[in-house]
């Protein structure tokens, strides 16, 4: 399982926002910002096709990839980006030269029961190399996402979206989103791993440049990552006791907790519409 990340979202207009990523079903769904193309979406294993400039792969499987390039250089023959993914399929299936080459390569017996989803998982890996330059959704989704799936736990909770990430925060999309929004989008994020993995961030797009600059507004802290998790007060355990300390009048829950509100009343404030607004002239 990976470490979850939640991720509270923000700008001057809160409605424009809710449009551009939620889901009809009222869930952020990234694909409402960058879509993913469908024919990523098909399952990676064995017999997947190897993308070439993948670092890892190249050093320790050569003799895997020299072996996958006799076969590219038959599938180049077929290949034309004007057909879909499926009549690509169809396209090598029905060419005997071609299922010949994957065959003696591979070492997949025609005659087998497998073979054609063995073919078409490869073929279908080439094709999408080829067209997007990514062979199935997770390589994809980590470079033009930011992070390994999609949204998941959404909550609406007026001007502030929240929703939960693996692994990190969606980089990749709060660009695209200031971007499409012409507004600066505010992102409070924090790792499960509470004081890492955590900050509050601005996305401004720059329209003198077309890109996007991200400035800092708080940095790594136990207190920000409780803050963006909701928890009303920074947990302090007893190790003598194993119990966890829950009265407000210890001095070690008022030692822990010495910044942690002041923390919360500094979020309250950056957290809103008017703040956003406030902080930067927006070119429109």
């Amino acid at each position: 399982m990976p470490n979850w990340v939640r991720n509270r979202v923000i700008a001057e207009d809160p409605a424009k926002l809710k449009e551009l990523l939620l889901n009809e079903k009222g869930d952020v769904d990234f694909n409402k910002v960058i879509p993913m193309p469908q024919d990523l979406m098909i399952s990676a294993g064995s017999n997947s096709y190897q993308m070439p400039t993948a670092k890892v792969f190249v050093d320790y499987h050569k003799k895997q990839l020299e072996d996958q390039a006799i076969i590219d250089k038959e599938l180049d023959k077929l290949f034309d980006e004007s057909l879909t993914q499926r009549e690509f399929l169809r396209k090598v299936l029905t060419t005997h030269i071609a299922l010949q080459v994957i065959s003696n390569v591979k070492g997949w017996d025609k005659n087998s029961k497998d073979f054609n989803s063995n073919v078409e998982q490869f073929v279908a890996g080439y094709y999408n190399f080829q067209k997007y330059g990514y062979t199935d959704w997770y390589e994809w989704s980590r470079k033009e996402w930011g992070t390994k799936w999609n949204a998941s736990n959404t909550q609406d909770c007026g001007d502030v979206i929240e929703f939960e990430t693996a692994w990190c925060m969606p980089y990749k999309v709060f660009e695209a989103l200031a971007v499409k929004l012409d507004m600066p989008v505010r992102v409070q994020y924090a790792d499960e791993d509470l004081g890492s993995n955590c900050g509050l961030v601005d996305f401004v797009a720059n329209p003198d440049t077309n890109e996007v600059d991200c400035f800092e507004l708080l940095g790594e802290s136990v207190e920000l990552a409780n803050d963006t998790w909701g928890y009303g007060s920074i947990t302090v355990f007893d190790e003598e006791t194993g119990d966890w300390i829950d009265d407000i009048d210890d001095e070690r829950f008022i030692k822990a907790n010495k910044d942690y509100f002041e923390m919360q009343q500094k979020t309250n404030v950056l957290m809103t519409a008017t703040d956003v607004a406030n902080s930067y002239e927006v070119v429109r």
